[in-house]
């Protein structure tokens, strides 16, 4: 239980820059990112515990159903950052996917507002802070079924087995095709964003303490 509390964490959307409008969000993506149109976002380190070699290969399969879409990884580069870049080329996916490096807080509300759809493919996480944030903005999610993820999302996103390309991309096209489904999901987003203040971490933590 100790662990347990000390490991929650929370999400203040109050320290993000004031929203921006839908025509501006696509104008600063594309000039600042370079590119435009349909895409799915992914916030991380470049590194293998993030799992981008297999999201790479779902996203491959993806492109078959829908040609048009971008996926952004949005994050710094980290141990073995370059294999990534090597499999996405590898896989003929330079063109489709953006690599706009660390993207700070003044940036990260433009891309999360302006995505279809928002993965977390995970293998390991401490606690995974970017679904709280995708959640926040009401962004339709899916994350990998192990580590913290599948905890920290509830009921608010789609699961899916992270060492299988398949699967990962199987719930990305239910996230882009079903309308239903997101706005489900963009409803139990809202709830359980909820959970997820640093006020009640604060009080939970003190409990622990007292």
């Amino acid at each position: 239980e100790f662990r347990r509390v000390l490991f929650r964490s929370g999400i203040d959307t109050k320290s993000f820059p004031p929203s921006t409008g839908a025509s501006e969000i696509s104008a600063k993506i594309k000039n600042r990112f370079g590119g435009s149109g349909e895409y799915i976002l992914c916030v991380g380190t470049l590194e293998p515990r993030k799992n981008y070699l297999k999201t790479l290969e779902a996203f491959k399969i993806v492109l078959k159903r829908f040609p048009d879409l971008k996926l952004v990884i949005a994050g710094g580069k980290g141990w073995q950052s370059d294999l990534i870049h090597q499999k996405a080329s590898a896989l003929q996916l330079d063109s489709s996917v953006l690599f706009p490096g660390y993207v700070g807080y003044s940036d990260l509300p433009i891309l999360y507002k302006g995505a279809s759809a928002f993965i977390f493919p995970s293998i390991y996480e401490g606690f995974g802070l970017p679904v709280l944030e995708a959640l926040s903005f009401n962004v339709p999610i899916a994350v990998s079924n192990v580590s913290s993820l599948p905890e920290i999302a509830g009921e608010a996103a789609l699961k899916f087995d992270p060492n299988i390309p398949e699967d990962i991309a199987k719930q990305i096209i239910r996230l882009l095709e079903d309308s239903d489904l997101k706005e489900n999901l963009k409803r139990l987003g809202d709830e359980r964003i909820k959970s997820f203040t640093w006020e009640k971490t604060a009080k939970k933590t003190l409990d622990v303490y007292r």
